[in-house]
């Protein structure tokens, strides 16, 4: 809460009330002179002018007061003013009444105290000699003839009644001066406690009570100019997961939760070091004495192991993490103090790169990445507003299923990906070269909001030329999650009326956390509603897939291509595969499989049941130019598409034998095989006993009459035989005899595939393929020919 300024009533009240204090004393020290007048010692008309002139010049300086134009005049007294006022008001009727000059002379002896309220003894001092060498000029200059009447009882008593009105007078300005006084000091006091919890509000964190950013840098700013060689180290640290609860729980709970960090924090730091929040959830701690790597490791592992500790708050369980980045100031290489929250927050960033909840200590290599990040933030911009960024497009194949309107499976072309591409002097550049980029807010929504432009212009042209084409546009997350992206969206939508919006689709990327929390579901239902399809991409790869899945009301997903890649030689990428292909068709969702590098990827993934591909098997990326032509005669390009609506699926348990022998295969060449499996492999009959060999025994009267089929049983049992040779030595596996084992492993995938795929002709399968690997969005592979596929046709 910020502490409220304390007004000046009371010292207001003090200052205006010496005015009024000084009209009443010159309407009774009237009554005085009107008492002489009546003992013909003064004229009647001098007596009324005094009170009439004093309260004149004192209502002139008290309506100054009240009702100045500037602030300041109102709240500060013009003693100054006054004093020159009356004195001079005083002096006036000492010179025009001589014979009475002491009934003049006395009230400047009372107005004195006033000069005590100069803010400066200089000035208070020389007020009082300035009054006091009036009243001496006035003695001097009368030559004798200021009198006092005191000839008789009456005229000694008037003098004693104006001495003691004067007395009086000067004693209730000396009242009202203290009392200004006081309520200055009250003011005073006010002020300075209001100072205080200002400057304790301005250096310190309101939530957790730690020092803040603008206190840190001033105390590091300080420490690094007195003590120029002395070591020092900044830590700069984020909280991992940290925005999932917020979201989740809510603020109160995210607050108290930060609280309980700063506590534990704090808790394993030394007297001396200073911890600070920096805003949100990242912390920094100055470490001064901290220059070892030594040092630094046991201070890191204390700061990141402290959090890995879930907190309790508000009954509510919470594990997150920290990621920490550190840099020492070094005596021969000293920097600023920016340049070392900078290059904290470099190394930061590198702990959150390589998996969170870890340290990092800053090196040359992450100024040297930060430098070309800048160059190419730099290059990426300078495209964008030269207009050298473009969209190429990739085809997505899709293979209808035979159904009660359609006799046999059909194969065709409805679906497009939008792939982004910088053109400068040197060519045309895949995104691989700049996406590190493309989510960093300064680019974020430009280049996002050039995309959707140029999407819809191409779905636009394309739809009124009788082409109905689904375009998918990748979209930054930090662009979708932008206040502003829906107002871009409907925007692009509006421009383009005639054009369906299911047209246009989203890919959003699930790495990270960013699509986490109501702000993600709310612009996913917001999308939704307007008719844009919404694709969850590269699938199975961030940290929260299948939150992902139930949170977000997606349209459908995206295999991503390290899967698809390793279909026919990793048994974890051929059961990844599988797996996700059945938690998408459960929820009823479509999925694409990128990647899809050879006709035998597509057969296999047909044979799991994924219906939709893209990748190099089918066609790199095209410009606009090139796609015109290759959709007048894809199916020629491509022929062995129609070979994909013959592919039988395959079970469930066909997957788990081959994933099983590679299983085997893997934990034997790395001699980590269990006793229990040892002598499992050991029997003379382990590759019937296998559960692949299982599987051919079961579905033997299927493939018997196949010669794929004998040839796989063959090198099952060569591949166990040399198994059983390799254990029954037991000696520890020879990195030649793993090679051995790996080779004949690769085999029997070799023979499986060739047994359950289809065979595709041969002037269809030499259709040349235009693989261009390192594209980040559709990458493709050296050649469409596998290892462990050296022929692609069926070797009946």
């Amino acid at each position: 809460m910020t502490p409220q300024l304390p007004v000046q009533d009371d010292s207001s009240s003090a200052q205006s009330s010496l005015p009024t204090v000084t009209i009443a004393g010159y309407a009774l020290y009237a009554l005085l002179l009107l008492a002489y007048a009546t003992l013909g010692l003064l004229p009647w008309v001098a007596a009324l002018a005094y009170a009439l002139l004093g309260a004149t010049v004192n209502l002139a300086v008290l309506n100054w007061m009240l009702y100045a134009p500037s602030q300041d005049a109102r709240i500060r007294f013009p003693a100054s003013l006054y004093l020159l006022l009356n004195a001079g008001l005083q002096l006036l009727f000492f010179a025009l009444l001589p014979s009475l000059g002491g009934l003049f002379i006395l009230p400047l002896i009372a107005l004195m105290p006033v000069a005590a309220l100069h803010a400066r003894r200089l000035q208070a001092a020389l007020s009082t000699v300035f009054l006091a060498a009036l009243t001496w000029a006035a003695v001097l200059l009368s030559q004798g003839t200021m009198q006092l009447p005191m000839r008789n009882w009456q005229e000694r008593s008037l003098a004693w009644i104006a001495l003691l009105a004067v007395l009086a007078f000067g004693a209730v300005l000396v009242v009202v001066i203290e009392g200004f006084n006081r309520a200055l000091i009250k003011d005073n006091l006010r002020l300075g406690n209001a100072y205080k919890a200002l400057r304790r509000f301005a250096l310190r964190d309101d939530l957790t009570g730690l020092a803040n950013r603008r206190i840190f840098l001033e105390y590091l700013n300080d420490l690094m100019q007195r003590h120029p060689g002395r070591p020092l180290t900044i830590g700069l640290m984020d909280l991992d997961r940290f925005k999932a609860v917020n979201d989740r729980l809510g603020h109160v709970v995210g607050d108290q939760l930060l609280i309980a960090v700063g506590q534990r924090l704090r808790s394993v730091l030394r007297e001396g070091d200073l911890l600070a929040r920096f805003g949100g959830d990242e912390f920094v701690v100055l470490l001064p004495g901290y220059s070892t790597e030594q040092h630094l490791s046991f201070i890191a592992k204390r700061l990141v192991g402290c959090i890995e500790q879930p907190f309790l708050i508000q009954g509510n369980n919470l594990q997150i993490g920290l990621s920490l980045g550190l840099v020492v100031q070094r005596a021969d290489a000293p920097v600023d103090a920016e340049t070392l929250v900078r290059r904290a927050d470099m190394a930061m960033y590198a702990a959150k790169k390589n998996g969170r909840q870890q340290y990092r200590i800053f090196d040359q290599q992450m100024e040297d990445a930060m430098q070309e990040r800048h160059r190419k933030l730099q290059w990426v911009q300078s495209a964008l507003n030269d207009n050298r960024l473009e969209l190429q497009y990739q085809p997505i194949l899709s293979l209808e299923p035979p159904s009660a309107s359609i006799a046999a499976a059909r194969v065709q072309i409805n679906a497009v990906e939008a792939l982004l591409r910088l053109r400068d002097a040197a060519g045309l550049h895949r995104a691989a070269a700049f996406e590190s980029v493309l989510d960093d807010d300064t680019l974020s929504v430009a280049v996002g909001r050039f995309v959707l432009a140029a999407a819809m212009r191409q779905i636009d042209a394309w739809f009124g030329a009788g082409k109905r084409l689904q375009v998918s546009v990748n979209i930054s997350p930090r662009h979708f999650l932008d206040p502003q992206f829906l107002s871009d969206l409907r925007s692009v939508l509006e421009q383009h009326p005639q054009c369906p919006p299911e047209l246009l689709a989203l890919e959003l990327t699930e790495h990270g956390s960013e699509l986490d929390g109501s702000m993600a579901r709310f612009m996913v239902a917001q999308c939704r509603q307007m008719g844009v399809q919404v694709i969850l991409d590269d699938f199975g790869t961030g940290s929260a897939s299948l939150i992902h899945l139930q949170q977000l009301e997606i349209s459908s997903v995206k295999i991503d291509r390290s899967f698809t890649h390793d279909l026919f030689s990793s048994g974890a990428g051929l059961s990844i595969t599988y797996g996700l292909l059945r938690i998408a068709e459960l929820m009823g969702l479509p999925v694409v499989a990128e990647g899809v590098s050879s006709a035998q990827h597509a057969l296999a993934l047909v044979s799991m049941g994924c219906t939709r591909f893209q990748g190099y098997a089918i066609s790199p990326p095209l410009s606009t130019a090139e796609f015109e032509p290759w959709m007048a005669q894809w199916q020629q390009q491509i022929p062995w598409t129609a070979s994909l609506g013959k592919q039988p699926s395959i079970s469930a348990e066909a997957i788990q034998a081959l994933v099983w022998h590679n299983a085997v295969a893997m934990r034997a060449q790395q001699d980590l095989l269990s006793e229990s499996e040892r002598q499992d492999l050991l029997q003379p009959n382990a590759a019937l006993r296998s559960e692949l060999g299982q599987w051919c025994q079961a579905h033997q009267a299927s493939y018997a009459d196949r010669p794929a089929f004998l040839r796989l049983i063959r090198e099952l049992h060569v591949f166990h035989t040399r198994l059983r040779e390799q254990l029954s030595t037991k000696r520890p596996i020879e990195p030649v005899q793993a090679a051995q084992l790996k080779n004949h492993s690769r085999i029997v995938r070799h023979q499986f595939w060739n047994l359950v795929l289809v065979g595709i002709p041969a002037a269809a399968g030499a259709a040349p393929i235009h693989a261009q690997p390192g594209d980040s969005r559709a990458a493709g592979f050296a050649t469409s020919r596998q290892p462990t596929l050296p022929h692609e046709g069926n070797t009946e």
